[in-house]
């Protein structure tokens, strides 16, 4: 069986770090980007099951990502983590065809919870 590859794409460095470590625990395949650039270009080269994104990055966004990951790949899990708790972002956000939206700080148990529960 193949292992799930995740992608986590964050500005910080130090969340990139700790969901990098945390989910290579848990036995994913997971690697981290700083930017929705980069994003945009590893999941190009490499693809990915799941996308773990932040909302608000300098350059391109978390929407952007996700309206580039689900015109490429719609099956491509794509979980929007944010401090930004906004009505409007959060609709935003499953219009553009999120599968979840977890506000910071978040519990990484339920980060998990909604890792397994989805379709890959």
């Amino acid at each position: 069986m193949q292992t799930t590859k995740i992608l986590i794409v964050d500005d910080d460095q130090v969340i990139c770090n700790l969901l990098v470590a945390f989910l290579k625990q848990e036995g994913f395949d997971a690697s981290s980007v700083g930017s929705g650039e980069e994003a945009i270009r590893q999941f190009d080269a490499i693809g990915y099951h799941i996308v773990i994104t932040d909302l608000k990055m300098p350059g391109l966004s978390g929407q952007d990502v996700l309206r580039h990951i689900k015109g490429a790949s719609p099956q491509t899990v794509v979980v929007m983590i944010t401090g930004s708790c906004s009505d409007s972002d959060r609709r935003e956000a499953y219009e553009n065809g999120a599968d979840a939206y977890l506000a910071k700080p978040f519990d990484i148990d339920e980060l998990l919870e909604n890792l397994v529960l989805m379709p890959q």
